[in-house]
């Protein structure tokens, strides 16, 4: 979710990322999330925003289309942090992992998402 859904990095207007944590539930945009979420439960299409890692801003010019299915698989730390997302959402399904693999593959998640 959080790739997709990252609010524009700003600090007093300016874009700055030295100090913006990630996986505090403020960096996401859970208002876009929930409309996206609302419209594939209600099987119509939708455009799912692009973060760009480099410029710390979500893209003005591309965005994934989400065709409709029976099936959408919403994943990431804060997945359950909406309620209105909470309530969307017909089976909900939490792995836990030791902390040492979930480093891993945040890692990892972060170095393919970032470069």
């Amino acid at each position: 979710m959080g790739m997709y859904f990252f609010m524009t990095v700003r600090v007093n207007g300016e874009i700055d990322v030295d100090f913006y944590d990630f996986d505090q539930p403020s960096a996401l945009d859970f208002d876009a999330a929930f409309h996206c979420l609302k419209k594939l439960k209600d099987k119509q299409v939708t455009q799912i925003p692009i973060y760009d890692f480099v410029t710390h801003k979500r893209s003005e010019t591309e965005s994934t289309i989400a065709e409709p299915s029976n099936i959408v698989v919403v994943e990431g730390i804060l997945a359950f942090h909406d309620p209105r997302i909470r309530e969307l959402i017909d089976l909900k399904i939490f792995v836990q992992v030791e902390p040492d693999e979930a480093l891993c593959r945040r890692r990892t998640q972060y170095l393919i998402f970032q470069f």
